[in-house]
């Protein structure tokens, strides 16, 4: 592949000439070093995320990885989207490719990107290190493999909003109160569970009362999840998964990362144990490629029945909802949050710009503008002075927190 080829920009246009081509890629030591060069929401902050994968012909982010926790390929990559393909509208060809991303002045979250790499083969099982990858779809139909989603939450955090008043809690979907008591395991269904899978963690395969309990896979007041996967609809009332087979045991400590999405298990990728958010210590000894759950090992999953698969796989894609897709920084300033504060800093056309001694400008989004619009960052620098505009204004804004 020819310099100009590989410097191409993958904003929107995808070479067919490309087609065949394929390399592999492996991590190195300069993954240690990654930056990426466009602005990385809270979402993807707080996840360490490193990895990121770009929705093709737009500048929008679609999903990303934290690859110490998340190691991914390009293997696990086609069975995600083909598990969260749950309608059966999005299974196209396709293979990711290395792209290298560059902030254009064009838009405050504008981008570029280039190949800066070959396509990586579709069952490719090397690691994809850190860095941005966009999509080469293959064929007429240039579809985005994954369906573009964000801001789906967790079931422990629909829980937890179930419990503030109704003016506090802001729901994407509601839970009833006289339904919050079916989070809860009832006694019948963990006795039933216990005996069923020997009183031993489905995941690590540890036992004794102490240490093992019973969860959902699915809570059943949240039964909107099931629509996310296939087969998944024929499930139209709670009594149906209020039942012992959308239920596992499980070890105490990994109960709340459970119903949180921090990890899950992944059928469909012979039961292989996901951890997407590190979430401590009990974390440590499931962050994996092949780590695959207890009750399908070898030794042991001709002793267990288990939970329903389709359960499980509701769970899981509610994990990648939650960590791996989303994470845009246009998903946190959407451009209307952007246009009033671009008015009220002055930074619009024709205004005189506030000073640099208001608290309006402590948050990131004030700071980020104030970049775009003088090319510099916010902090010290010779020219960041309050005497550079002759009408600049020395007054803050009431009630700005």
């Amino acid at each position: 592949m020819s310099d100009s080829e590989k410097n191409k920009p993958e904003s929107g246009k995808h070479d067919e000439e490309n087609a065949d081509a394929r390399v592999s890629i492996t991590p190195s030591e300069v993954e240690a070093q990654y930056q990426p060069q466009h602005i990385l929401s809270k979402v993807s902050k707080d996840l360490g995320k490193d990895i990121f994968f770009w929705t093709p012909k737009s500048m929008h982010l679609m999903g990303g990885l934290n690859h110490n926790v998340t190691p991914i390929n390009s293997r696990i990559l086609h069975l995600w989207a083909t598990l969260l393909d749950f309608r059966k509208e999005r299974r196209v060809k396709f293979e990711v490719f290395p792209v290298t991303v560059k902030r254009i002045p064009t838009g405050i979250f504008h981008h570029e990107r280039y190949r800066s790499g070959e396509n990586i083969p579709e069952m490719s099982t090397d690691t994809l290190p850190p860095g941005d990858y966009d999509f080469h779809v293959f064929g007429e139909k240039k579809i985005h493999p994954f369906y573009p989603t964000f801001n789906i939450p967790s079931f422990k955090r629909v829980k937890y909003l179930t419990t503030l008043p109704k003016e506090e809690a802001v729901l994407i979907y509601t839970v009833r109160p006289e339904e919050v008591f079916m989070f809860d395991v009832p006694d019948d269904v963990q006795k039933h569970v216990l005996q069923r899978d020997h009183g031993q963690c489905v995941v690590t395969g540890v036992s004794g009362d102490d240490v093992v309990s019973v969860v959902w896979a699915v809570p059943p007041p949240l039964i909107y999840a099931m629509k996310y996967v296939e087969g998944g609809r024929t499930y139209s009332a709670m009594g149906e998964l209020y039942k012992s087979i959308n239920a596992i045991t499980l070890r105490k400590d990994l109960a709340d990362a459970f119903l949180d999405g921090a990890f899950g298990i992944d059928v469909d990728d012979d039961y292989r144990v996901v951890v997407l958010r590190n979430f401590g210590p009990e974390a440590q000894s499931l962050i994996g490629t092949n780590i695959q759950a207890y009750f399908r090992q070898p030794g042991a999953k001709d002793r267990f029945e288990g939970p329903m698969d389709i359960f499980l796989r509701a769970h899981f894609a509610n994990c990648l909802f939650v960590n791996f897709q989303g994470g845009d920084i246009v998903d946190q300033y959407p451009m209307h949050v952007v246009g009033e504060r671009c008015n009220r800093l002055g930074l619009s056309l024709g205004e005189s710009r506030i000073s640099r001694r208001s608290k309006l400008w402590n948050d990131e989004l004030s700071q980020i503008l104030y970049e775009h619009c003088y090319g510099r960052p916010f902090g010290p620098h010779p020219d960041n002075s309050d005497s550079e505009f002759q009408y600049e204004s020395d007054l803050d804004e009431e009630g700005w927190q």
